[in-house]
């Protein structure tokens, strides 16, 4: 079991939990002020970007995030916390070469991550199962051929034990 696919959802939802604190400690300052601009912080897309790299040389990689809204509203005025969109790679042509990593616990309460719904990365395990598919194949065709040895091996063995015996059998008695 490759734990670090856990880790990296807890990376992405301890950080995207550090984004919202810090744009919401702005919004509370701002708001007293009388700003109205939008609060953006870059915590999180950095920490996309960090695991994203750390799978770059690796047999399988993240795809995409879900439960990571960029756009959301902290005290009544509009923020946002950048770094979903940046998690957007190809989707694998088959569902089964997809893993889906859910966070064990939501540490920011929001829509897409309340109840049975959990925040996740997909991950795209293409090339791993495809190698898994190669060495099943590899056995398959090694089995064959042992197989195929064991019945040539057989038919030799009974052949020189009984066939050529009563082969000779046979001839001495129609001599």
């Amino acid at each position: 079991k490759d734990f670090s696919l856990r880790m990296a959802s807890r990376t992405i939802e301890a950080d995207y939990a550090r984004a919202y604190e810090q744009v919401a400690n702005s919004s509370a300052h701002a708001g007293r002020r009388g700003d109205s601009t939008v609060l953006k912080t870059y915590i999180f897309e950095a920490a996309v970007q960090s695991v994203f790299t750390f799978y770059e040389d690796l047999d399988y990689f993240p795809y995409r995030l879900e439960g990571y809204r960029e756009g959301i509203v902290v005290g009544g005025r509009p923020a946002r916390i950048p770094g979903e969109a940046s998690a957007t790679g190809r989707e694998p042509n088959r569902k089964q070469s997809v893993i889906r990593q859910e966070v064990y616990r939501c540490l920011v309460v929001r829509p897409e991550c309340e109840g049975e719904d959990k925040a996740a990365i997909l991950f795209d395990f293409t090339a791993v199962r495809q190698y898994s598919a190669a060495l099943d194949m590899i056995v398959i065709c090694f089995l064959v051929v042992c197989m195929g040895l064991e019945s040539w091996d057989l038919g030799r063995s009974v052949n020189h034990m009984v066939v050529t015996p009563l082969e000779k059998m046979l001839r001495t008695s129609h001599a």
